[in-house]
């Protein structure tokens, strides 16, 4: 699965990449296909409930079953935007590690986890650019782009602008209590609205499950950050924190109320 993500490292691989990307996702769209039929054979019981069971049992509006192929893509949909999140999380503890104050406002203040989620979005690199391609001419800044020629959209530098944000190389939860949620200021996940322009329609589901985990992470547990590489890499894409992440000695917090 994490192929689909990180297939390429470096700018000089993206085409390359996307080929790798596009072949590991038929691969896993061919294996969840396969386990929805021996599903549907009776040679595989998954418990009623789970994400298989359902999908394996989807049905249209006349009761037949739902095509195989497309009950497998929206199953690994279920799932795959998860992968794609952890490296938000593991910048999220980063964060949290080089800004130790954090977490006892995610603790204390109660929509101080939004607001840090939001600032983990918008300062580390999840990755560099959107590609595109005008659909009509374009007239831009005195600039014609015809229509068919290939666009890209400076996402890292979008949000780091010091035109779009006071002090953007500042890690700063504070700047999302007054923000105006415009939607061409913060675009980790594409810009514009979600129903006509390229903005990633899971970009909410993503910010939900950073709260809750951050959260988790500050309140429900403790844990050591050993030695390791906690550099970002600016030059992979996505960006990636080196390490990963290393965290040892997890111990849960026993409430003692």
């Amino acid at each position: 699965m994490d192929i689909m993500i990180d297939s390429f490292k470096g700018l000089g691989g993206v085409f390359k990449g996307y080929k790798e990307s596009k072949a590991a996702r038929r691969r896993v769209e061919d294996w969840l296909e396969e386990q929805i039929l021996e599903t549907r054979k009776g040679n595989i019981h998954p418990p009623e409930g789970t994400a298989l069971y359902e999908f394996a049992h989807w049905e249209d509006y006349l009761g037949n079953p739902m095509d195989s192929r497309n009950c497998a893509i929206d199953l690994m949909n279920t799932f795959r935007p998860l992968i794609a999140i952890n490296r938000f999380v593991a910048f999220g503890l980063l964060a949290m590690h080089d800004n130790p104050i954090t977490r006892e406002k995610i603790k204390s203040e109660p929509d101080y986890a939004y607001k840090f989620s939001q600032e983990v979005r918008r300062f580390y690199p999840f990755v560099p650019f959107l590609p595109g391609k005008a659909k009509v001419d374009i007239d831009f800044q005195g600039v014609t782009i015809p229509a068919g020629h290939g666009l890209a959209i400076d996402v890292y530098g979008s949000m780091h602008d010091e035109t779009l944000w006071e002090n953007p190389n500042e890690f700063r939860p504070e700047r999302f209590e007054d923000w105006d949620g415009s939607p061409f200021d913060l675009i980790p996940q594409g810009g514009g609205d979600y129903w006509t322009n390229h903005r990633c329609a899971g970009e909410w589901i993503t910010v939900i499950i950073m709260e809750e985990t951050m959260k988790y992470f500050a309140e429900k547990v403790t844990y050591d950050v050993p030695e390791q590489d906690l550099t970002v890499d600016l030059n992979s894409i996505p960006g990636y924190v080196k390490s990963g992440f290393i965290i040892k000695n997890v111990q849960e917090v026993v409430d003692r109320k």
